[in-house]
């Protein structure tokens, strides 16, 4: 008798076999493939999840090679692009599994299309952005998402779903391009991409193995999320509680600012 490769898992009270089966029918849309998504798509695969949808307009550079774990110098060398190198690499780790690589920007006119038909969103990009045109194109759908952001020696990971509390009501204004801090200009250690990376795609996990548990939301009611943020400089966890905002323009207004003008992004 062959051993299932997913025993580890099976054998877990959380997933069990009809968890399982539940990851085998699942699809995700993964939002950026560098140093988060490289790390939580080859989680994702390695689970089982049965469909991932690679999203990334880059592509591989020696830079990368730090912190994007799924990638190789031949990758950098060959200026190979991320959405199809994952592809690739995905498919030597788990070849039971669906890939579709998307070679694009995401932005206001294709973002809807992008991240349609999915059980759940994956933050993987690098700016926020991007992020707030997810958060707009998520409220929408009514597709739960998980923001993922790194800074230095700080991971953060919020899972979002369909009613709120959204990325809005965490912070209420999108910045402008380059009036904050970046990886690209602040830095980043390889071990905080993939700690954050690692707990978002555990997030990942729960929600899709909860999927058919989730309540519907009334919209009388303020739920709330959690934002975890670690530090791992010197070793820190702390868990806030994001409230929903009545007023928020994304999931307590529907004003969908990004999706409805094009100039915007």
């Amino acid at each position: 008798m062959i051993e299932s490769r997913y025993i580890r898992q099976e054998i877990m009270p959380q997933i069990g076999e009809s968890g399982q089966a539940l990851l085998a029918q699942a699809q995700v849309a993964i939002v950026g493939l560098g140093a988060l998504g490289s790390v939580s798509s080859e989680i994702l695969a390695r689970s089982g999840v049965g469909y991932l949808r690679l999203i990334d307009r880059d592509v591989v550079e020696l830079s990368n090679l730090q912190r994007c774990a799924l990638y190789t110098e031949e990758d950098a060398n060959a200026a190979t692009s991320k959405a199809l190198a994952a592809r690739d690499h995905l498919k030597s780790i788990n070849s039971t599994i669906y890939t579709e690589p998307q070679v694009c920007e995401v932005n206001s006119s294709n973002v809807l299309k992008l991240l349609s038909g999915v059980d759940l969103i994956l933050d993987g990009s690098d700016n926020f952005e991007v992020r707030a045109l997810i958060n707009e194109a998520a409220n929408k759908l009514g597709i739960p998402w998980i923001y993922t952001g790194v800074l230095g020696a700080l991971s953060m990971v919020m899972p979002i779903l369909p009613g709120g509390p959204c990325l809005r009501c965490l912070s209420p204004t999108v910045p402008e391009p380059g009036s904050y801090p970046t990886c690209t200009t602040n830095g980043v250690l390889p071990s905080t991409t993939r700690i954050a990376a690692t707990l978002q795609a555990t997030q990942a996990l729960k929600l899709l193995l909860n999927k058919p548990k989730l309540p519907s939301i009334p919209l009388k009611e303020l739920p709330t999320t959690t934002l975890y943020q670690i530090e791992v400089w010197e070793p820190e966890f702390e868990m806030v509680t994001v409230e929903k905002n009545p007023a928020c323009a994304v999931c307590g207004l529907h004003h969908y600012e990004l999706l409805e003008n094009h100039d915007l992004l």
